[in-house]
């Protein structure tokens, strides 16, 4: 399908069900700068969003997100290149049904492209691993893609049960640019003297069936007391890839090197459980999934003075722990405050768990006309911070002269020493621009 014909199958939704049906959006503009590379434009980006909804029953609903960016002007390496836009990316992230009281009373069926989000946590859900997460863009941290899903809801007066079935798994986008491998838990070949002449990596994904591919979810949600409390099982395959096979392998006396990885998917289950309520106008929360995933063995092979070695490395097999616990306040005179523990970040797993401390204030003035972000940011927290420590910094101010207007001036700085949180960041500095409509 051509991606001008996405656009008409989207709007002809509106069109069937003409009578009931609004269509709203947003369009963004997001420009970033990289201070340490000669002011270079590191991000430019022109994004379209397109939500439609329909009623045509009061028993059916319909929803569809369709997104159009622009990333600029490609790289032109020749005249035919000068006819291309390989800039444009077209994608429907959402696109389903609500049937209501279907296939019977309380249930609701909801079919289609959805996007399934578990968990009470501020953007970091170790429950939360049906829908994939979207790390195109680092700075925009915590968004989730759409996935091809069946979810049935049980209502009761005091409880709720969900039901989930998604018949073909969906991996984690990757960032763009320079920083692709950040999220690529593999290990580092890190030997003096070594040449990488060749470098390749291969994908191996899980088959195209129900028994490699399909992923399971249940979640029981209640509230007891005020206190919202919710128990989740998941079963599927962890969004990010692991390497499999490493092999260095010489290509000649001279000590230059061919570095082949193959790269797949780790099986696991997830037993979950969330919480939230608000004490004195405080918000609390907390979040925490007990992984137990199957065995996954990496298999290294490099050359030795007595010749080639191959060596295995368990990267999963113990069930291990990923939480978070946080909360937020919004005290007198428009400031607010959030902060959050993890015990975990998105793209760790097993022994690569690791603690941390994210919070941001912020402070409205003119009627939240304007808002300033004084601290935005992660700090790693470690035993020795001296001699090791990583933090990333984004203060901001925010302008909205109208109120489907926004106006977003930041920075992004982040730096570490024996520890990095980002692999390939670089002791990374931008400074970025953006400007949001709703319409």
């Amino acid at each position: 399908m051509k991606r001008g014909a996405l656009f008409i199958v989207f709007l002809s939704f509106s069109m069937l069900f003409a009578k009931d049906t609004s269509l709203t959006g947003s369009f963004m503009l997001k420009e970033r700068i990289n201070t340490k590379d000669s002011l270079s434009l590191s991000w430019n980006e022109g994004k379209l969003l397109l939500d439609l909804e329909s009623t045509p029953s009061e028993h059916l609903r319909f929803f569809g997100e369709l997104r159009v960016s622009d990333f600029g002007t490609p790289l032109s390496l020749t005249l035919l290149d000068l006819q291309k836009r390989n800039g444009l990316f077209w994608d429907i992230r959402e696109a389903y049904f609500d049937v209501y009281d279907f296939p019977a009373e309380n249930v609701d069926l909801k079919i289609g492209k959805q996007i399934i989000s578990w968990g009470t946590a501020d953007k970091i859900n170790p429950t939360s691993n049906l829908s994939p997460y979207n790390f195109e863009d680092i700075l925009d941290f915590g968004k989730k893609d759409g996935i091809v899903a069946l979810k049935l809801s049980y209502f009761s007066d005091n409880f709720s049960i969900e039901g989930d079935l998604v018949p073909r798994f969906r991996w984690d986008i990757l960032p763009r640019g320079d920083i692709q491998n950040m999220f690529l838990n593999q290990p580092m070949f890190t030997s003096q003297g070594v040449n990488i002449v060749k470098s390749d990596v291969f994908l191996n994904v899980p088959d195209n069936n129900i028994k490699d591919g399909a992923e399971l979810g249940v979640k029981f949600n209640t509230t007891i007391k005020g206190v919202d409390l919710s128990l989740s099982y998941f079963n599927g395959v962890l969004g990010l890839p692991f390497a499999k096979n490493i092999s260095l392998v010489p290509i000649d006396t001279m000590g230059d090197m061919h570095l082949s990885s193959m790269l797949s998917y780790a099986r696991s289950q997830v037993i979950g459980a969330d919480f939230s309520t608000s004490i004195y106008g405080i918000g609390f929360w907390g979040e925490g999934g007990l992984y137990l995933p199957d065995e996954f063995i990496t298999e290294l092979t490099y050359p030795t003075y007595s010749g080639m070695v191959r060596e295995n490395d368990t990267v999963l097999n113990d069930p291990f722990f990923k939480f978070v616990v946080g909360g937020d306040y919004n005290f007198k005179h428009d400031f607010y405050l959030n902060m959050q523990y993890v015990h975990g970040f998105l793209h760790e797993y097993g022994d690569s768990v690791k603690n941390y401390l994210v919070g941001r204030l912020e402070k409205k003035l003119f009627n939240d006309k304007l808002k300033i972000t004084p601290i935005s940011g992660l700090f790693a927290l470690h035993k020795n911070i001296e001699d090791t420590f990583f933090y990333a910094y984004m203060p901001e101010v925010e302008y909205s002269p109208y109120d489907c207007v926004r106006f977003t001036l930041g920075a992004f700085l982040y730096d570490y020493k024996n520890f990095t949180f980002f692999p390939g960041l670089d002791k990374m500095r931008e400074v970025y621009l953006n400007m949001k409509i709703d319409f």
